[in-house]
Parts: structure tokens; C-alpha cells; sequence
């Protein structure tokens, strides 16, 4: 390491801390480390332990696999190595570890599944787990802590790092005291500005952004989604403001993300959904324009899961505050609903979400999730769908504490339950293979542009399936980017022309891949012949039967309960007077409109279905024709004090920025529960 990089790590405000910060990990079970923005926690801390030869193995979890893989590659570079030396990541799809590794930096899904396999980090009070970004209450962070605490609980030695930039402390030690005594708390404050903070109205976004500009500020704006950055964007460049609009989400690519952090002769604007507010750091804010509003997993009381707008919590405030007055005193305008009448934190998402996945792995190490230490238990509720979801798959015993061996085969996929069922299915009949694409796709929300899916009748044989018409068209572009020797940008370039979301499309082929390793499969193989198509069909509804068997006619589907749904225009499948199995999801709209949808269709036979549902009760699972339907069931919800603001935009407005090539950026799709 430089000098001038250790000068730099030593001005770091957290190394103003490091005695006291090592001899707490040193001398306890768990630490509590919080920090403010621009404290250098995460990389400080790594740091650190890298330099005190006691600790032998550190595993600091991220919430993404970006944030693992940049984290660690700026470690890497601050102490002049290659990742894979003596800082490494790991996620579900890539391992970049050397035998010098000490500290990795590992998605915090694929922590848990290796605590749950009993891979874990090791029994020895020389080795560190840190669990970071904990104020974020995913549902894998906090299934990941209950894991670790059962494993001290038992006597067991490493140690425990629970850091983050706005948690609970106090309410954190309060739950952790009856069962390990007082537990140290470290704070190290950040270095940043002051930031002046100003309540404005949802209809001053707009005006408020360009009064920016045109002071020659740059601006970070936050907006729940993809379509509300479109229409602002839009109406920012119709405004004749001088200055560069950016938008930044997850699904643009890694070229188009870096226009946001370049520097411009005239002022920028980034306009972002919440990825800008804790993984990444633009370091030229002036001023945050915050709309106040984010989308939120919700579950309904059939276990549906959705996306509804919702007021973001005052602590998620605070951290959007602090993107400006990194380098300077900044401005924060809160756009919409009143500070202090929004919540503390925010929601947990072991209250709003799935839990058939994270009950998947926790039963499995034969613990009972009633009994483990959480800092907010499940909803007895969610338990219980999560249970029912579970035995309908055939993954769970009758008395809902143990795996079949369905449920053991379904623990090898890192995927949704459902699609992991599908799995086991499809290797029972032979047609793994072709599944492989198919569930790739799925795995990442699809690759198309659900704007465009369209245009896409002619290019699949399967109009019958929405994942194997994914598949088909997943194929094919691997076949054009192989036979036009297609590589980097042209690569994306062709993927964009066909209106297929190049960062979607990659990570589908690392999923693809990741997939041909698990079963020893061969990448892109000989398909079975369509003759084969009625098991590949089964397959899909081994693992979708559990949302219902649905009629369809027209634009809508119909189940046995009544209850009918808005068939998602990105399908392909065009049925009437079908029985199709898909995924239901209630999304709510920009405009508040709820949304009941079923994507993913699939038609299915009668008599594939005889083979695939239960004996008992098979019967009831069948949609009668002539029913009277009904909508689903809306459960009580908060609703957001504001909508999003009215920009006067089109309706479908193109992307108001300057993207290579000139093309439009990609809406995301599905927004599935996964385990990384």
C-alpha cells in the first residue's frame, strides 16, 4: 500500500476509532457499529481487520451484488491489488476468491444460505461477521442475523458485526440484552456539510429542480419508478433548462449509469429511483429534490405479493438528505407529505413480503423459525401462507417442520420456490435443459421491454407459454450475438435494437450459466423436439398451480374462488376460453390506480393438470365456467399523504437523456423475492 493511500485511509474519520472499534470486536459476541455518510465504515473497517493479523477470515454481507462487487474491487484498489488477493466477493453467480483471501465481501442472500448449509463463517473468535446496510430490514438481513444469534447462543465463538448508517440502536441493544448482556456500541460520525432542509409541495418537483439548474446547481432527484424518472425527465428537457437530465435505476446499463457520476460544463440533473440512496455515492450534489415516495413490497391475505406507492420513512429521508453535502453545504427539499408526520423506519420486509423462500432455507437446518430471535418475529399470517405455499409444492411435510425431498432437490436453485419446483420437475421428466433459459429469464424479471413485447409474436413457436417464448427468444439473440461475432458494446447495441434490456439480458446468462453448472449441463445444447412440449408444460405448472388455475377470456382470468385478474399486456399468450396457470401481482400505479395482474401464463391441459394437482381437493382448484367474479381482495394499506407529481408529460414518454446510440432505456419488470 502507498503511502498516499494509507494517508488517505488514516484521514478516514473511522480510523479516528480504530482501538476502540477492534478491541469491541475483540473482547464480545456482537459489536454494533453505525455510522454516518462519509464515515469510510464499509471500506474502513475492512481495512482494519486486513491489518490486524488476528482476525483470519472476515465476511462483510451487501445487500446487492453490485455493491459486493464494487465495494471490494475499491478495497482492493486502495490497498494496490487485484480482487482475489486478500479482499475477494462472492454472490450466487460469481466467487472471485483467492487462497490469500481474508476478507470477502458476499451478498447477503448467499450468507444465508450458507449459514443455513452449514457453511458459515467459522467457529473460531478470530473470524468476523459483518452484517452491513442492517437498517435496510431486508428480509434476508434479518433471517441472517436470527441464523447468527442461534449460532451464539449455542456457545458458539466468532464474532458479530451488526453495522449500519441509521439503525435503531437503542431498540437494537434492548433486543439483544436478556440474551447476550450489554453489547458495545461504536458511532462514528460522518464527514460531510450541513444541508439546509426545506418542505416544499409535490407539484413544486419540478419547478424546484430547474430553479436549481438554473442556479448552476447539480441535482439528485428521487422518485419511486422507472416510468415517474421518464416523465420528469421529459418534462425537464421540454422546459429548455440548460443542463444535462440523467436518469439512474437499476436496469440501465453500467455506460449509461456512469453519465450520472461524469462531470459536465453546465449543470446535471440524476434523476434516480432509491438506488442513489445508500449503495452509491455521486459526489457533486447541490441539491436532493425528493419526491418522498417509494414502492413497497406488500402481501395480501392470500399471499399475493405486489408493489404499492408509499411514503418513504423519516430515517430513509435522512439518508437521501445526506447525498448532498458530501463536498459542500447542499439543500434538501422534501417534495410531498410532511416530515414529521411519517414513519420513524421503515417497514421491515419480513412484515411485507413472501417468506416461502427464507422459510425454505431456515427449516431446512432443522431450527423452528417461531423460536429464533428476530428483532420483529413474523406475522404468524405470512407463516403460515409461506407454509401452505411450501406443502402445495411439495417441498414441506404435513406437519410443517420438515423438507420432503423435493423440498432438499429445490435448495440446490437460487431461485424463487416456484421456479425451483419447476426445477425438480423438469430433471424428473427429462426437459432440464430447455427449462434452463426459461427460468433465467423468469429469474430476472424477463429481458424485453414490456413496452414492446409486442413485436415479438413472430420470433417464439411458444405462444402458448410466456416463460418458454422467453426462452425462445433468449436463444435466438445468444445465436445472433454468436454468428455476427458480436462483442462489448455491440453486444448491447443489438440487444437494444430488439428492445431487449441489455443489463437484464446479462444477468439472465450469468443465471443460465450458473444454472447448466448446477445440473452439468452443457450452455445452449440440442432442445428437445417438440413432442416434449407437454412435459415442459407440466413442469411449469408443478410450480405455479399453487396461485390457482385460471380461466382465461380475453384480457382477463377468472379462478375458482371468483376472483378475476387483469391478464399483464406483456404476455404473449392469447387464450379464450382456456385453463392457464401464471403469477398473480397487485401493482399500484402512478396515477393510484391498483392493479390486480396475472403474468408468466402458461395454458395448461386438463389433463396435464390431473397430473400435477393434489388428489384431494383437485376438483376445487378448477375454475367453473359462468361464475360471477370478483375482484381481489385489497387489503388496509397506508396510503401515501401525496401521488407523484403531475408533469404534463405523455403518457409513454421517451427517456429524456442522450443513452448510446440513441435508444430508449428499459422499464423493469417483475420484481421477484430473491436470494442472491
Amino acid at each position: 500500500m502507498s503511502k498516499s493511500t494509507k494517508n488517505a485511509l488514516a484521514a478516514l474519520p473511522v480510523f479516528a476509532h480504530r482501538d476502540e472499534i477492534l478491541a469491541a470486536i475483540k473482547a464480545n459476541s456482537i459489536t454494533i457499529v453505525t455510522g454516518e455518510t462519509g464515515s469510510g465504515k464499509t471500506t474502513g473497517l475492512a481495512n482494519l481487520l486486513l491489518d490486524d493479523a488476528f482476525f483470519t477470515e472476515v465476511v462483510i454481507t451487501q445487500p446487492r451484488i453490485t455493491a459486493a462487487t464494487s465495494v471490494a474491487e475499491y478495497v482492493a484498489r486502495m490497498r494496490g491489488e487485484k480482487v482475489g488477493q486478500s479482499v475477494g466477493y462472492h454472490s450466487s453467480l460469481y466467487r472471485v476468491i483467492g487462497p490469500d483471501t481474508r476478507v470477502v465481501f458476499r451478498t447477503d442472500g448467499l450468507q444465508l444460505a450458507r449459514e443455513a448449509g452449514g457453511h458459515g463463517i467459522a467457529d473460531n473468535s478470530s473470524c468476523v461477521l459483518i452484517i452491513d446496510e442492517h437498517h435496510e430490514r431486508s428480509i434476508n438481513i434479518d433471517a441472517l442475523l436470527a441464523l447468527a444469534l442461534e449460532r451464539l447462543r449455542k456457545g458458539e465463538k466468532f464474532r458479530l458485526v451488526i453495522m449500519s448508517a441509521t439503525a435503531e440502536v437503542e431498540r437494537l441493544k434492548a433486543f439483544l440484552a436478556p440474551h447476550f448482556g450489554t453489547v458495545p456500541h461504536v458511532h462514528i460520525a460522518g464527514r460531510t456539510f450541513p444541508v439546509q432542509f426545506e418542505q416544499r409541495t409535490a407539484s413544486d418537483l419540478v419547478p424546484t429542480t430547474i430553479k436549481q439548474l438554473k442556479k448552476g446547481h447539480n441535482v439528485l432527484v428521487f422518485l419511486p419508478g422507472v416510468r415517474e424518472i421518464e416523465a420528469v425527465c421529459e418534462a425537464l428537457s421540454q422546459s429548455g433548462v440548460d443542463a444535462e437530465v440523467l436518469p439512474l435505476y437499476a436496469d440501465l446499463s453500467k455506460e449509461e449509469k456512469d453519465l450520472a457520476f461524469a462531470s459536465y460544463s453546465r449543470p446535471k440533473v440524476v434523476v434516480a429511483t432509491n438506488v442513489a440512496q445508500t449503495s452509491i455515492t455521486i459526489p457533486d450534489i447541490d441539491s436532493v429534490v425528493d419526491s418522498g415516495l417509494e414502492r413497497v413490497p406488500t402481501l395480501d391475505k392470500q399471499g399475493v405479493p405486489g408493489l404499492m406507492l408509499a411514503d418513504t420513512s423519516k430515517a430513509d429521508c435522512i439518508q437521501r438528505m445526506g447525498r448532498a453535502g458530501r463536498t459542500k453545504p447542499g439543500t434538501y427539499f422534501l417534495c410531498g407529505g410532511l416530515f414529521d408526520r411519517r414513519e420513524a423506519h421503515p417497514a421491515p420486509e419480513i412484515h411485507t413480503n413472501r417468506l416461502d423462500g427464507v422459510l425454505l432455507r431456515l427449516l431446512s437446518t432443522g431450527i423452528t423459525p417461531e423460536k429464533m430471535l428476530f428483532m420483529d418475529a413474523p406475522r404468524k399470517r405470512h407463516l403460515a401462507l409461506g407454509r401452505e405455499r411450501l406443502q402445495q409444492l411439495g417441498a414441506l411435510m404435513k406437519g410443517g417442520k420438515k423438507l420432503t425431498n423435493t423440498g432438499e432437490k429445490m435448495l440446490a436453485y437460487p431461485l424463487d420456490p416456484e421456479y425451483a419446483r419447476m426445477m425438480v420437475e423438469a430433471k424428473n421428466r427429462d426437459v432440464v435443459t430447455d427449462l434452463l433459459a426459461a427460468l433465467a429469464c423468469a429469474s430476472v424479471g424477463g429481458i424485453l421491454d414490456m413496452r414492446s413485447l409486442s413485436e415479438y409474436g413472430g420470433k417464439s413457436r411458444h405462444h402458448d407459454s410466456d416463460l418458454l417464448a422467453q426462452k425462445d427468444i433468449f436463444l435466438e439473440l445468444c445465436r445472433d450475438i454468436t454468428l455476427k461475432n458480436l462483442v462489448g458494446d455491440a453486444i448491447d447495441a443489438h440487444l437494444a435494437d430488439n428492445d431487449v434490456v441489455p443489463r437484464r439480458f446479462h444477468r439472465a446468462m450469468d443465471v443460465y450459466f450458473k444454472l447448466c453448472e448446477t445440473e452439468q449441463k452443457i450452455p445452449f445444447s440440442e432442445q428437445k423436439p417438440l413432442s416434449k412440449q407437454k412435459d415442459m408444460i407440466a413442469s411449469i405448472a408443478a410450480g405455479l398451480w399453487p396461485w390457482g388455475v385460471w380461466m382465461a377470456n380475453g384480457r382477463h382470468a377468472t379462478n375458482a374462488a371468483g376472483e378475476t385478474r387483469l391478464i399483464s399486456k406483456a404476455s404473449f399468450v392469447s387464450a379464450a376460453g382456456d385453463l392457464v396457470v401464471g403469477e398473480p401481482f397487485n401493482l399500484e400505479t402512478s396515477g393510484g390506480e391498483d392493479l390486480a395482474l396475472l403474468q408468466n401464463l402458461t395454458v395448461v391441459s386438463l389433463r396435464t393438470l390431473e397430473q400435477i394437482l393434489p388428489e384431494d381437493g383437485a376438483k376445487d382448484l378448477l375454475p367453473k365456467p359462468g361464475r360471477r367474479h370478483r375482484s381481489p381482495d385489497k387489503s388496509k394499506r397506508a396510503k401515501p399523504q401525496h401521488t407523484p407529481p403531475k408533469t404534463g408529460a405523455r403518457k409513454k414518454p421517451k427517456v429524456a437523456h442522450r443513452p448510446r446510440n440513441g435508444r430508449k432505456s428499459k422499464g423493469s419488470g417483475r420484481h421477484p423475492q430473491q436470494m442472491h
